[in-house]
């Protein structure tokens, strides 16, 4: 191994009718640039929030997007022009953010069963996230960089790691095959963490993406305008599934719909 990558996932989740959306984000980065790229974040909040310690909020888009909770943040007193521009610049920051910063994103929409418990969703996470990192697992091991995973916890907690039972069962039982040997190169790769939500700045980036792409899918399956324009992200890696149920990938700055969905 030559380098050492830090992703940082979080996944985003949307159901319209029968259809399901699950989609999860890793940014990554280069190690020895992380302090670079958390100081243009920094230096993005200040310029909004002059007054206010970047570390002292987050940027959630759940919560800057959303009329409802945007009343119960610092956003409160952004109009919806001021608004729009804040997440233009912010995708334009996360476009020109250089040192070997890259984007990747797996989604999939599924049709929602009658009964649909929290299993079964727990189980389309699950398909996702193990597909995402084993692709990532082989695709940087082959050009000898060691991925370390970082994910937004589901969950709160109080510790530096949040165990997610359904992750650690996934990563373990993907390491038992004969397939990950390949797949890793032979070299040992630290199983994924799961930490507080937002706890590092590039979580902050990952949710910006997972919630861009969830909500461009799920504009689209409503077949309504999309109001944020995913394209200004710049490009990434798109991962997702042929109508022949092919798992396929491409880097691209427009999200591959007729690709994955026709």
């Amino acid at each position: 191994m030559s380098a050492r990558y830090l992703l940082y996932g979080d996944e985003a989740y949307r159901e319209y009718g029968d259809k399901i959306v699950v989609t999860y984000t890793l940014v990554g980065i280069n190690r020895k640039f992380v302090s670079i790229i958390n100081k243009k974040i920094s230096d993005f909040k200040l310029k909004y929030f002059p007054n206010l310690p970047p570390d002292s909020w987050k940027i959630h888009m759940k919560e800057i997007w959303s009329f409802h909770t945007r009343k119960k943040t610092i956003f409160k007193e952004f109009s919806q022009d001021k608004l729009t521009l804040f997440v233009d610049d912010l995708l334009r920051l996360i476009k020109n953010l250089e040192n070997g910063f890259i984007i990747y994103n797996c989604s999939s929409i599924t049709k929602r069963p009658v009964r649909f418990t929290k299993q079964m969703q727990n189980k389309k996470k699950v398909d996702i996230y193990s597909l995402l990192i084993m692709r990532i697992i082989d695709e940087m091991t082959s050009q000898g960089i060691r991925p370390e995973l970082i994910f937004d916890s589901e969950k709160p907690g109080n510790g530096e790691n949040i165990i997610h039972e359904w992750a650690d069962k996934a990563f373990k039982g993907a390491q038992t095959s004969f397939l990950y040997a390949y797949i890793s190169g032979g070299n040992q790769i630290p199983e994924p963490r799961f930490v507080t939500p937002a706890s590092y700045p590039c979580l902050e980036i990952a949710d910006v993406v997972s919630y861009v792409v969830a909500r461009y899918c799920y504009k689209k399956m409503k077949k309504e305008n999309i109001d944020i324009d995913l394209s200004k992200l710049g490009k990434m890696y798109y991962l997702g599934f042929e109508k022949n149920i092919d798992f396929v990938y491409c880097y691209q700055d427009k999200y591959p719909w007729e690709l994955f969905y026709g």
